[in-house]
């Protein structure tokens, strides 16, 4: 190997290093600020969850006064039990799969420039809420079998 490949190898070594610390580093800021690992502390998935797929795009995680988007990167499943959410395989570090039973979480509905939102609160987590259309929240009540309870 010549002094110029060895030089080439190592900076993209080096590049790559850089590009996965750095998408750590951001995941490890999107859970904190989001409130994704306060509701793991409380709602960690511990068993493989068995329910519904439901197709939601985008979900809000809001944590007192700040809010992380989670577009096309969250997998939600339902059943009679409750609501599990999974990140997709890029976006696992620092969000571990959460499991929230229905009987902890509660439904308002806000009007967000002129759409209706569904924001859920959890019982064990007062400070952090989900915010998702309320056509979502619908197919959600409709695999549930019936709706959430509203506060």
């Amino acid at each position: 190997m010549t002094d110029s490949n060895l030089v080439t190898l190592l900076v993209v070594v080096l590049s790559l290093s850089i590009l996965l610390a750095l998408w750590v580093g951001i995941l490890w800021i999107v859970a904190r600020t989001s409130g994704w690992l306060t509701l793991s502390e409380r709602y960690a998935a511990e068993v493989p969850f068995n329910g519904k797929r439901c197709r939601c795009r985008t979900i809000y995680l809001l944590n007192g006064s700040k809010q992380a988007k989670y577009k096309g990167s969250i997998k939600l499943k339902v059943n009679e039990e409750g609501l599990y959410l999974r990140p997709i395989l890029l976006c696992r570090v620092y969000h571990p799969s959460l499991y929230i039973p229905w009987t902890d979480i509660s439904k308002t509905t806000e009007t967000v420039m002129s759409f209706s939102i569904a924001r859920l609160k959890f019982k064990q987590t007062p400070f952090v809420s989900m915010r998702i259309s309320d056509r979502v929240v619908m197919h959600l009540e409709e695999i549930k079998g019936s709706t959430i309870s509203k506060k």
